[in-house]
């Protein structure tokens, strides 16, 4: 009976997460270097990779929404943590990928 509760609190957590986050993210003054020329490139039909560290997605949430229509991927380890933090990128619009160097990284 419990488990059943774990799932439904879990979702709502998540939910209220990423308001939150939305919410804060919208305290930052974000810059992104050199957007247009790649954009540019995006909109020719090529293709890019973008890479921050992992402590700079929450506060480019907001930010990063509007590249939604470039169906963006995001690589997010395979732990729990990565669970939450999948769902919330996911409900921004990311696609998420998800690996690990140690959980399952052999596996073929």
């Amino acid at each position: 009976m419990l488990k059943k509760y774990k799932f439904i609190l879990a979702d709502k957590l998540q939910n209220i997460f990423y308001y939150l986050i939305r919410a804060y993210s919208r305290t930052f003054r974000l810059r992104v270097e050199n957007e247009k020329p790649w954009l540019d490139h995006l909109r020719g039909g090529g293709r890019i990779l973008l890479c921050c560290w992992h402590q700079q997605f929450f506060s480019a949430v907001r930010y990063f929404k509007n590249y939604a229509p470039y169906h963006p991927a995001l690589m997010i380890s395979q732990s729990k943590d990565g669970d939450v933090i999948a769902r919330i990128a996911e409900k921004t619009g990311w696609h998420t990928v998800r690996g690990s160097s140690s959980k399952d990284g052999g596996r073929h």
